[in-house]
């Protein structure tokens, strides 16, 4: 094919005809017009040129190709991928919202009631005794058949309920007094004597 230079023009310049506007359309859709057509356009660039062109002119003209590049990029969108485009942006305002309501959630759904009615449990075996240690260094032994249970938050409330018998090398802390609960009486060791059998 032999890319029509007037053609070109009438189309740079707002004058084609419906078929005019077939043809240069389908040059530039196909590569092996690339060469003759650059060179049309250098052509052309050089006699715009010498022209000296009013600059008003010149910028109507890059307004008007942006629009028809703008309006080409525009129909080659299928339908599908328009609606795809709109509720995807639609999707990020609604989900990220809900990302982070579930994150906030979550973090405030550690519920301190349960921890502080959730309860670590330890058995002696009939005919043997155990040794054991709590979460702050307490140390232990229960007699055979005896058990002990202490709150899961044990450092924020050092409670110990046993059914049997124990031992106890209790660590010292003065934040907190160490207590031991029977089904008797509740026991509360000093500083000054940290050793208690019960």
């Amino acid at each position: 094919m032999d890319a029509n230079k007037d053609k070109i023009r009438r189309f740079t310049s707002d004058k084609f005809s419906f078929n005019d506007y077939l043809s240069v359309t389908s040059w530039f859709k196909k590569d092996e017009y690339n060469h003759q057509l650059v060179q049309y356009m250098s052509d052309d660039w050089k006699e715009t040129e010498s022209t000296n062109q009013n600059p008003q002119q010149l910028s109507q003209l890059l307004d008007r190709l942006h629009h028809h590049i703008n309006l080409n990029g525009n129909n080659n969108e299928t339908l599908f991928q328009r609606y795809f485009r709109i509720f995807s942006k639609i999707a990020v305002v609604l989900i990220l919202p809900a990302l982070i309501s579930i994150a906030v959630l979550s973090y405030l759904s550690v519920n301190p009631i349960q921890s502080e009615n959730s309860w670590a449990k330890i058995y002696s075996p009939v005919g043997s005794r155990t040794k054991f240690q709590l979460p702050d260094g307490t140390q232990g032994w229960l007699n055979s058949g005896s058990s002990i249970k202490y709150p899961i938050d044990f450092l924020r409330h050092r409670n110990v309920e046993i059914s049997g018998e124990a031992w106890f090398d209790v660590v010292h802390r003065n934040s907190e007094e160490f207590r031991v609960i029977t089904p008797y009486f509740d026991v509360n060791p000093h500083c000054s004597y940290p050793s208690i059998t019960i």
